[in-house]
């Protein structure tokens, strides 16, 4: 089998469109593998992909790879199922990490790259066909001629299962007259005061100025995305802003003062354009933050109990009480409404903090609680807990746009009992 056969299954299996048959081949090759050269051609394709693909502990990687290689072969199934969970891992008191459902002496999850010459590599590249292609059936080899049985590792579903979230927001003109976006076609919405309102053929609001004096009415609009929803607005500015699931965003149809001023509620990334004559301030509940011209995002939900500025390029100052923090790239402000106090944290997870708007659930050292909030905001689903997780923290990154069922496993696998009933997530402790 060379290369390229290879890393062709593979990319099909990472799609999720890998046939039975393709895994059954891929499996076979690396069962005949005497020379390293195949788990070599996994382990390099798995390196270029490293970002988002992890890798069982040593002792579960030893039981998918006998499962594999000497218990049967792997068969076709559908897309949803454990192998979209990746990394989970759990935290102890003392903040060692510990993997769930493994012995307590095995190595923690390890992510790419492992060298062809050590057997855990072929052994994490066997377990890497089951993770990257979503099997969770296998047909098991039987000693006696009796009928094969088929073992599934899926989570029970709803009979209607929550979807990911998509694009969905409402427009809410300065006159009240309401506008359903995803409903909208594109075009031009209507024009207010200078300003025309657009949505584009990507399915983002553009803001976009007449070549006329401005009319001078403080005219202001608001973008409101539901739960299970995101939405990206251009603003008359030129100034770009991400909205992720239940928030909303207040700002003038024309930027015609000294400042800019818009005011958020939940979460936003902004890609402010300059204009040092005219400073641009983003005003939640808590704090204020004030900008020329930068990138950052504000994390300012009203059932959490911090607020979050985290600044990823260009300078921002954020005013949280009685305290004012200038930032620098890679810094973040954390207000806790609680202690009514902020803390400056100088080299935040810029990556993490902005996870959302690139498509991931990613967390490290989070509290569940915290976690579970964000995926009840994206699937529209109402957490209920019988008992609060406590005791440990979860680290890892989970694909916004798979199945709730498979985010449900990679739950599991972190170590948070729950289970769902309808369109609820019961979680017990």
């Amino acid at each position: 089998m060379n290369k390229e056969r290879i890393i062709a299954i593979m990319e099909r299996a990472h799609a999720r469109q890998a046939t039975g048959e393709e895994l059954q081949e891929l499996a076979d090759a690396l069962d005949r593998d005497p020379d390293g050269s195949v788990t070599a051609s996994m382990e390099e394709w798995l390196e270029q992909r490293r970002q988002g693909i992890a890798l069982p502990g040593e002792a579960r990687a030893n039981a998918m790879m006998a499962e594999i290689l000497e218990a049967g072969r792997v068969i076709d199934q559908p897309q949803s199922g454990a192998a979209e969970a990746v990394d989970l891992r759990q935290h102890g008191a003392a903040g060692a990490p510990a993997n769930i459902h493994q012995p307590a002496d095995e190595a923690p999850a390890k992510i790419l790259p492992l060298s062809p010459r050590k057997r855990y590599g072929r052994i994490a590249a066997a377990a890497a066909i089951l993770l990257l292609a979503g099997a969770a059936y296998f047909l098991l080899r039987q000693p006696s001629p009796a009928p094969p049985a088929i073992v599934s590792t899926t989570p029970d579903k709803p009979a209607t299962e929550a979807l990911p979230g998509g694009k969905k927001a409402l427009l809410t003109l300065a006159n009240g007259a309401t506008v359903a976006l995803d409903e909208q076609h594109p075009d031009t919405i209507t024009r207010q005061g200078n300003t025309n309102i657009i949505k584009t053929s990507e399915g983002r609001l553009v803001y976009q100025p007449g070549n006329v004096t401005a009319t001078g009415l403080a005219l202001r609009n608001k973008v409101s995305t539901p739960r299970g929803g995101q939405y990206q607005v251009d603003l008359a500015d030129g100034t770009r802003v991400w909205l992720n699931a239940a928030s909303s965003l207040q700002f003038p149809v024309d930027f015609n003062g000294s400042e800019r001023v818009v005011e958020l509620e939940g979460e936003a990334y902004f890609e402010v354009a300059q204009n040092s004559r005219q400073p641009f301030i983003v005003k939640t509940t808590q704090t204020t933050i004030q900008v020329l011209g930068t990138r950052f995002n504000i994390s300012a939900y009203s059932d959490e109990t911090w607020q979050k500025t985290t600044l990823l390029q260009g300078k921002v100052q954020v005013l949280a009480g009685d305290a004012r923090y200038r930032l620098q790239p890679g810094q973040q402000v954390i207000f806790d409404k609680k202690a009514a106090a902020a803390k400056l944290v100088r080299n935040a997870n810029t990556e993490e903090a902005v996870a959302w708007k690139n498509g991931y659930f990613q967390f490290s050292g989070a509290d569940a609680t915290t976690l579970l909030r964000e995926i009840s905001r994206w699937y529209n689903i109402e957490v209920v807990f019988n008992g609060v997780p406590t005791g440990y923290e979860l680290s890892g990154k989970i694909d916004r746009n798979i199945r709730l069922s498979s985010v449900v496993t990679a739950l599991r696998e972190g170590g948070v009992h729950c289970t769902l009933e309808g369109n609820k997530l019961i979680v017990t402790q």
